[in-house]
């Protein structure tokens, strides 16, 4: 067995699968000011479109259909969460996807 194939092989069995829907949703700041060890994450654009990309970082607790608040030169931009799954060690570890959601100004929805 390859090396490649015996660490794909141990990272599956150490993957947690948190896919689960949920009907209420949280807001997470990842702001500048809010971004510490153990609250921290990183964004990658899919395919160079940013309104769309592969999160992964540092925080307990982000379900689908969570928004995300990310630092976005001086100011901040929210991304919803697609797909988000947690790793066993560090129990913390999260990779997932999210995508650009413009936030509401109009007063008739909630602001998240």
């Amino acid at each position: 067995m390859s090396l490649l194939r015996a660490i794909e092989k141990v990272m599956q069995r150490f993957s947690v699968d948190h896919s689960v829907r949920v009907t209420e949703s949280t807001t997470h700041d990842f702001s500048k000011e809010k971004r510490t060890w153990g609250h921290d994450i990183s964004f990658e654009p899919i395919d160079g479109d940013p309104e769309r990309g592969k999160v992964y970082g540092w925080c307990y607790g982000i379900k689908i259909g969570d928004y995300l608040i990310l630092q976005n030169g001086e100011g901040t931009t929210r991304y919803q969460v697609e797909d988000i799954k947690y790793r066993n060690d560090p129990p913390d570890m999260f990779f997932g996807t999210a995508v650009f959601a413009p936030r509401n100004h109009d007063g008739l929805a909630k602001e998240h």
